[in-house]
């Protein structure tokens, strides 16, 4: 695994990452990420990613999400940037250097386990275990370089 010290975590992420996402019981989903400084916020990443996966009918499904990535004084915080939850903190993560990062996000009565596992300076993976009242799932994103 690859150590990666919180006051560099910005750095780290900045630039474009190829990605593949699998889901329990769905296609293999694939796409792109890109990570770019915020123009109004300093130490702030905007992230944008977009995934396409096929679709029963033979046509590609396509999907866009984005966040915020914010250095914080005890480590990073993601925050929603788009939908009716923009703002909102998805996840934060308490560290000074880690090779990996555990968090834990409550979306009503849904309980979404998150964990970033850096391998190199040019892949990482970023997992949550999914499990509420009507919610049992896992997914699984690689990010390269």
């Amino acid at each position: 695994m690859f150590d990666v010290a919180a006051s560099n975590i910005l750095n780290y992420f900045t630039g474009a990452w190829r990605l593949e996402r699998r889901v329990t019981d769905q296609p293999l989903m694939h796409g792109e990420a890109q990570f770019s400084p915020s123009a109004t916020q300093p130490n702030h990443l905007d992230f944008v990613e977009r995934l396409s996966w096929p679709a029963a009918n033979g046509q590609r499904i396509q999907a866009q999400r984005a966040y915020t990535y914010r250095r914080t004084d005890t480590g990073l915080a993601i925050d929603f940037a788009d939908g009716v939850s923009t703002g909102a903190l998805f996840l934060a993560f308490d560290f000074d250097r880690a090779s990996e990062l555990t968090s834990h996000h409550l979306c009503i009565a849904d309980h979404y386990d998150g964990r970033f596992v850096f391998h190199s300076a040019q892949a990482f993976e970023l997992s949550f275990q999914v499990v509420g009242p009507h919610k049992d799932y896992h997914i699984r994103t690689r990010f390269e370089r």
